[in-house]
Formats: C-alpha cells, sequence, structure tokens
C-alpha cells in the first residue's frame, strides 16, 4: 500500500498463523510504502458445506487510521466509535420528511391494534407481504438506505430499503424502531477486532420489546416474527438508537426446538405385498422456511415433482398420489402437508414370515465426513427431525421380532429410536437432533462414529410370522 508519509495505516492479520507474514514499512520520496511478504502458501480446498472462506483463507484487513490536511489531523477509523459515526453521517438525512401516504397506510394497518408489539409484526408482516426483495448496489446505494417513499411507490428494495420503510412505518404508528447494520455469517468478523465497513454486509431493522431486542429482517419472506433470518445467527449488530449513540448486540442463534419437522404415517401392507399410506409433514421456523421456499410460486404439478423427491420413502418406487397444503400463508403457525402415497417391492416374505425396515426415511444416515476433508462444516440452524412410523399388523400374521431400542446424547448431536407394541400396531419413533451451527474438524471423528451407530439402527427390519 503506498500513501502519504503522514497517513496512519491500521492492519490486522486473520489465520496468519501457518503463513508467516512479515511487514515492513518505508519512506520513499514523500511516500509511505507498506508491505506485507509470504511464501509458500498452500492452495485452499473448496469443499461443500464450508464456512465462508475467509475463516480459514490467510489475509490482511486493512484500513486508515488517520491522515493530515491542513496541517491538521483527521480521524478515520480506529474503533467501532468511528465506524458509528462514519455510517451514522450516511443515513442522517434520511427519512426526514413524512410521506402522508405511507403514514396513512401505517396508521390504517396500526389504528386498532392494542399493543406494540401487534402494531409491529403487522408492519414487518406488510413489508414481507407487499415489498419486493432485490438486491442492489451502486456506489453510495450500497450503504446508504433507499428513502422510505421510494421502496413504498415501487414496491420493491434491498435490505436497506426493507429497513428503512420498515423503521418508517413504525414511527409513523408510534413505535421506537432502530436502522442496524450486520454481518452475515459468511464474515467472521467481531467489530473490535474489524472496526470497519468490512465486517457487515446487511442491514436489518431492531426494535426492543420486554427488555430485548427482537430483529426485523424482511428478506426472508416466511420467517416468523421473533426470528432472525438464519445467515444472522450468532452475529455481532451494531443498532443505531441515535447519531452519536449504539449499542452492540449478538443476534441470538434460536435452539433446535424452534426449527421442527415432524414426520408421521400410518402404513398398511396390501394383500399384494405392496405398502400404502398416509403421511403428514409438520414444519416450524427455518424449517417451515426452507419448506415453503422450496414450494412458492411453482404450479401444482411441479410441486408434485418436488414433494416426490422430497418425501421418497422406502425406495425409488415410492408413489406420491395427492398431497394438501394447510397454513401456508399464516406464518404464526406450524406448515403442513397431508399427504398419501405408495411403494412397490418393498416388503420382503420368505417362508411363512415377511419383513419390513421401517426406517422409510433415515435422517442424516448420509451424513459421514470425508477422511481427507479439510475444512469445518457450517450448518444454517439448529433443527429437530422427527420421523413417526406407525404399521398395521395385517391380518393374520403377529410379531415374531421387534429390533431394539437405542439411543446417543452429545452435547451437540443426538438420536432416539424407539419401537413399541400398541394393539395390532407397531410404531417407531426417531428423534434426531442437531445442536450446532458447526462441526470443526477435529470432532469429525465422533461426528462419524455417531453416524454409523445411527445407520447401523436404519438396517433394523420388523418381522411378522403367519398365525
Amino acid at each position: 500500500i503506498v500513501g502519504p508519509a503522514d497517513m496512519e495505516i491500521g492492519y490486522k492479520v486473520f489465520n496468519g498463523d501457518s503463513v508467516n507474514i512479515s511487514y515492513e514499512t518505508k519512506i520513499e520520496k514523500g511516500k509511505a510504502i507498506h508491505t506485507w511478504h509470504t511464501a509458500d502458501i498452500k492452495p485452499l480446498e473448496s469443499e461443500a458445506g464450508s464456512p465462508g472462506h475467509l475463516y480459514y483463507s490467510p489475509h490482511i484487513v486493512y484500513y486508515i487510521k488517520s491522515y493530515n490536511a491542513n496541517g491538521k489531523k483527521q480521524k478515520v477509523i480506529e474503533s467501532v466509535d468511528d465506524l458509528h459515526g462514519y455510517y451514522s453521517n450516511l443515513i442522517k438525512d434520511v427519512n426526514k420528511d413524512t410521506y402522508t401516504p405511507l403514514k396513512k397506510l401505517a396508521d390504517s394497518l396500526t389504528t386498532n391494534l392494542k399493543t406494540e408489539e401487534e402494531k409491529i409484526k403487522t408492519v414487518f408482516y406488510w413489508v414481507k407481504d407487499n415489498i419486493r426483495y432485490i438486491a442492489f448496489e451502486s456506489g453510495y446505494a450500497g450503504f446508504i438506505p433507499a428513502e422510505a417513499k421510494d421502496v413504498y411507490e415501487t414496491r420493491y428494495g434491498d435490505c436497506k430499503g426493507m429497513s428503512s420503510i420498515i423503521t418508517t412505518m413504525l414511527k409513523y404508528a408510534g413505535v421506537t424502531s432502530y436502522l442496524t447494520w450486520i454481518g452475515s455469517r459468511e464474515l467472521p468478523y467481531k467489530y473490535n477486532d474489524n472496526p470497519t465497513s468490512g465486517s457487515d454486509d446487511h442491514m436489518i431493522a431492531a426494535v426492543k420489546l420486554n427488555g430485548q431486542y427482537v430483529f426485523l429482517d424482511a428478506t426472508s419472506r416466511n420467517t416468523p416474527f421473533g426470528y432472525p433470518t438464519a445467515f444472522i445467527q450468532g452475529k455481532e449488530a451494531i443498532i443505531h438508537l441515535a447519531h452519536d449513540k449504539y449499542e452492540v448486540v449478538t443476534v441470538p442463534v434460536l435452539p433446535a426446538s424452534k426449527n421442527i419437522i415432524i414426520d408421521s404415517s400410518v402404513v398398511e401392507i396390501t394383500s399384494d405385498y405392496k405398502l400404502t399410506g398416509k403421511g403428514q409433514g409438520y414444519y416450524t421456523g427455518y424449517e417451515r422456511n426452507e419448506m415453503l421456499e422450496m414450494l412458492d410460486d411453482n404450479t401444482h404439478a411441479d410441486n408434485i415433482a418436488v414433494l416426490k423427491n422430497y418425501f421418497q420413502k422406502g425406495n425409488n418406487k415410492f408413489i406420491l398420489e395427492s398431497y394438501e397444503e394447510s397454513d401456508m400463508k399464516d406464518r404464526d403457525r406450524p406448515f403442513t402437508i397431508n399427504y398419501k402415497f405408495n411403494v412397490s417391492d418393498y416388503v420382503l416374505r420368505s417362508g411363512n414370515e415377511i419383513f419390513i425396515n421401517m426406517n422409510l426415511e433415515k435422517p442424516f444416515g448420509k451424513s459421514n465426513v470425508e477422511k481427507d476433508r479439510e475444512n469445518d462444516i457450517e450448518y444454517d440452524y439448529k433443527r429437530h427431525l422427527t420421523n413417526i412410523v406407525v404399521l398395521k399388523i395385517p391380518a393374520g400374521y403377529e410379531l415374531s421380532y421387534l429390533p431394539p431400542n437405542d439411543s446417543q446424547t452429545k452435547d451437540e448431536y443426538s438420536y432416539s429410536i424407539k419401537y413399541e407394541k400398541q394393539g395390532d400396531t407397531i410404531i417407531l419413533r426417531t428423534d434426531v437432533e442437531l445442536n450446532s451451527l458447526m462441526l470443526k474438524k477435529k470432532d469429525f471423528k465422533a461426528w462419524n462414529d455417531f453416524i454409523n451407530a445411527l445407520k447401523k439402527n436404519y438396517t433394523e427390519s420388523v418381522a411378522l410370522k403367519a398365525r
């Protein structure tokens, strides 16, 4: 980096332990030359599921701390205070004037609502439903939010535009809210380690309810109120309280119990040994959002193909006969799908016995980590998966073998497999929980041992014999 001799540079090396980076500076002809040297850097491995490359690639973040102008030292950035000051100046003239049509809309949406939470949720959901997210950056538009007036009139906005209209509508509704800068999980930095705009690539809104901040990110259409978008969980946010006042707050990581899939089915063996069944998929939180994103804007025929692949049970002869959705539009309720299916050539016969593997689905059954993998594995969110299969014992048959129950519980993942006979039915319940956002390389062996134990259970079959 070459600059004026009186320009002060700040820098920090990230992930540099293995590459032996050296630094030197010298003055030539009134210019300061800052130089970093290294050699023999190993190539980076590109592997599916890895966190952003900045988590592990050696790199240098540099910034201008100060420079001289007209004989006076001009401070630029040395701290989080300076970063917020820079951001604050960029937004000081945004949404200064009242825009009557938007105020009338905010009033019409919230006038009859009694609580702040109802008002916030109503405005937030209106923006999700009516403002289309389009990422757009050009010059300072990458830093300065669009006017709420323009977002309202055009009906689209980037993350900053959506935050702009949310905070403006809430102000019109008498609710205090705050523009908030944040970095996605692609960026590994904390603000004290990297007090520059390189720590941010996103903007949201924040409100305070019952003494706790709630983060409002309208870029994800289907997430419920109270859920930050998955890609900012665990990240620090700069909440803009006033021109010279801010707070750095960490966005919570939601527990697995908030992101649930329960897939339950009742199955029968027909006289020609085909498996027929009725199932229900039940989705909450980020699982709900993922499911709806997969189905949004598709035709019914398209979704039949998508769901046939998603719900596939038993083998590749699985047929999805029909499905019906519930609560697709109500973000505050779990999303459910009821469906009918059949599977051919799945039940095995031998003499007077039939065998059926009730593990029609095998959650995490293909999740072994390759032996030569170099990078950690990142997950979008914590999750809990439950599969329930109820098998009706065919007339003329009785249970001759029931597989054993099994479970394992680790700090960051667990499973439980439980078989039970109730009357003329056999019930299998499988629960698998992932309670981490990152699987570290040092834990790969323990993870593979866990998955192998789970897969061993998936090979078990129930045996029924003719009476």
